[in-house]
């Protein structure tokens, strides 16, 4: 059985969030990830570079990565969604200093990333409402694009959200094991058995595989002076209250989480599903933070159902 029961606050807290993102790069350069076929494009908008990628034709469909990842994490988790469905647009970014968007002086907390991701959108498809995604800390980007421009956001999904930006107040469950493979655990690269097997609780191959192949490229990328400072408390916080919102959001919308994830918790999001109206509010039972590797059949299933809702609003 796994010696690892260390979340990430747990690592950032023995270590430090500036030793915690050169960690990541030293494990980045070990793992050896699969190549993702990229249409990257480029594009600044109001002096900040983006870097994001387009597939599909549609409804324009914003998906936002985690931290400190890139929008090919996003790849793995949503493609494979629209090889049975069409209608869809969707949109990659990679949030500034992460992935190959550069960090850039203007850009220094989250409400600064909110406000690049709202111009963002408002640039690549002017005067048009659009459906949201945002994983973990692009989850908590997300909860604050419906907080401010709820009126053109026709759908959101939250993927194992961010809601209490401070680690020490988060409400998390203990971290458990249940399902653990030695081949699998072997392939770990040294060094990089906590971050690893510290946010998940199936370790077995195909979990285990999957996340060298599509977090690896993720991790080896990104401005690390600034990801570090950006982790510090004063910068990750909004400086508003995300979750406190003038009205519902009435659109149809889904929150995901796995009830056994020890790096953002899922007791706090049932809250937010309170200021949304037409949330269906999951919590899948062995999966942590990566719920969408962990339980994947159960994902993509309410995440088609998710859709469909989405695409019945719009023909109402």
């Amino acid at each position: 059985m796994s010696d690892y029961h260390l979340s990430r606050r747990d690592i950032l807290k023995s270590i430090g969030a500036g030793a915690f993102m050169l960690s990541l790069g030293n494990i980045a350069s070990q793992v050896k990830a699969q190549e993702v076929e990229s249409n990257l494009m480029t594009i600044t908008v109001n002096d900040v570079e983006i870097h994001y990628e387009t597939r599909g034709t549609g409804k324009p469909l914003l998906i936002l990565h985690g931290f400190p990842l890139d929008h090919e994490v996003m790849l793995g988790a949503y493609e494979p969604l629209f090889e049975t469905r069409t209608g869809f647009q969707r949109i990659y970014p990679d949030m500034p200093g992460m992935g190959r968007s550069p960090s850039n002086p203007n850009v220094n907390n989250s409400d600064d990333i909110l406000r690049v991701m709202n111009d963002f959108m408002s640039v690549i498809v002017p005067d048009q409402n659009f459906v949201l995604v945002g994983f973990s800390y692009g989850g908590y980007i997300a909860q604050g694009m419906v907080k401010q421009t709820p009126d053109i956001i026709d759908g959101v999904m939250l993927m194992a959200p961010v809601v209490n930006p401070d680690d020490n107040e988060r409400e998390l469950p203990e971290h458990v094991v249940f399902a653990y493979d030695e081949e699998a655990i072997a392939m770990i690269p040294e060094g990089a058995e906590p971050l690893i097997l510290g946010n998940t609780v199936v370790q077995t191959k195909p979990v285990i595989e999957r996340i060298l192949n599509e977090f690896g490229n993720s991790l080896s990328r990104g401005d690390a002076e600034f990801l570090s400072q950006l982790r510090q408390p004063e910068n990750y916080s909004f400086s508003f209250d995300v979750r406190e919102l003038e009205t519902p959001y009435t659109k149809p919308s889904l929150i995901v989480t796995g009830r056994q994830d020890s790096t953002v918790g899922y007791a706090e999001a049932f809250g937010v599903s309170q200021n949304y109206s037409r949330a269906t509010y999951a919590v899948l039972d062995r999966a942590g933070h990566g719920v969408y590797i962990e339980q994947d059949l159960l994902f993509k299933q309410l995440v088609h159902e998710w859709l469909d809702r989405v695409e019945e609003s719009l023909e109402i």
